[in-house]
């Protein structure tokens, strides 16, 4: 992409490149006008890998059982993301900037988003989002621009082998704020058959995704798994906003770690502009209150929306870091 269409996609804020390699590591900022070249210390191609790997696994374990033990490896991998990456590429801003996370290699697997020490946090410090690559914020900026008539789709699957009560009553939340056409129980063909006429979609259910298969990512619903692969064959012109409460949504493959293949960045590249989704499993009994948090804070953009959303949900329950930082932003 020329300098120019670039900075211009950075639109007022900073996109920012994470880039690690056994070398050396750097965060490549681009900001209107200007790219600068900061060394990041400590980040290396194998340290980074082993922290990947042991983020993925204390999140495995977490699902299954809690355990303080691997709680604190929780706590350390993001201070150390905070160390090392977040707060020296934060420090090169202005306060409360704007920015876009591009992370690589082993990094695409770490929440640099989530990232916090005892001096501040990447919540604290900016509006934060992450995007594939410049070019696919540059579209998505320029398709977000388009007005659209709502038209809502909110899909539930409350009840399955594991039921999600709160899918149930998000749905009707969500549903009193947007309006449109409500999914209970919804099937795959169903799902399909609405998408492309959907300003916004919503999705409350199971979702799933093996770190080792980017094939596998999936949204559970009614009579199945709605597989990634069948969501890239939809081109969908009346998107504007796709929201995925469902667990580990933007989790990503260690076989494929430059490359964005999961659900979220499935729903940016098949038409819409901003997504909400996340990183790792996310509370039924919360996702309803977050969910009416985020739309009615929608005015302000989605980026912000969150933001706000997600800090009154710490306020609330300060101690609980994964509670909370599970939900990432995608898009302008």
């Amino acid at each position: 992409m020329p300098f120019a269409t670039a900075s211009l996609a950075a639109g007022g804020g900073a996109v920012v490149y994470l880039n690690c390699a056994e070398a050396r590591s750097d965060a490549l900022i681009v900001t209107p006008g200007r790219v600068e070249v900061l060394p990041l210390a400590g980040c290396g191609l194998r340290e980074t890998g082993d922290l990947a790997v042991e983020w993925q696994a204390a999140l495995l374990t977490l699902e299954r059982e809690w355990s303080m033990r691997v709680f604190r490896v929780v706590e350390r991998v993001l201070t150390t993301l905070w160390e090392r990456v977040a707060r020296p590429v934060l420090a090169a801003l202005p306060d409360e900037p704007r920015v876009w996370w591009i992370p690589t290699g082993p990094l695409a697997l770490l929440p640099v988003h989530a990232a916090l020490g005892d001096d501040g946090s990447v919540l604290d410090r900016s509006v934060s989002s992450y995007t594939p690559t410049l070019r696919d914020l540059a579209e998505a900026r320029r398709r977000a621009a388009v007005e659209r008539e709502v038209n809502a789709l909110v899909v539930a699957v409350p009840q399955g082998p594991v039921p999600l009560p709160g899918a149930a009553r998000e749905a009707r939340e969500v549903g009193r704020r947007l309006g449109g056409r409500s999914l209970l129980d919804a099937t795959v063909a169903e799902v399909v058959g609405a998408l492309p006429a959907a300003s916004h979609a919503h999705f409350a259910c199971h979702g799933a995704q093996d770190v080792l298969d980017p094939a596998s990512a999936r949204l559970i619903l009614h009579d199945g798994p709605l597989w990634l692969r069948d969501l890239a064959e939809l081109r969908l012109p009346a998107a504007r906003l796709a929201y995925l409460s469902a667990c580990r949504t933007a989790v990503g493959a260690l076989r494929l770690t430059d490359e964005a293949v999961h659900l979220a960045a499935t729903m940016q590249l098949i038409g819409f502009p901003e997504v909400v989704a996340t990183g790792w499993a996310v509370d039924d009994s919360l996702a309803a209150e977050i969910a009416a948090g985020v739309y009615d804070r929608l005015a302000a953009g989605g980026a912000v929306a969150l933001r706000e959303t997600i800090l009154a949900t710490r306020a609330a329950h300060p101690d609980d870091v994964l509670l909370w930082s599970a939900y990432l932003h995608l898009g302008p």
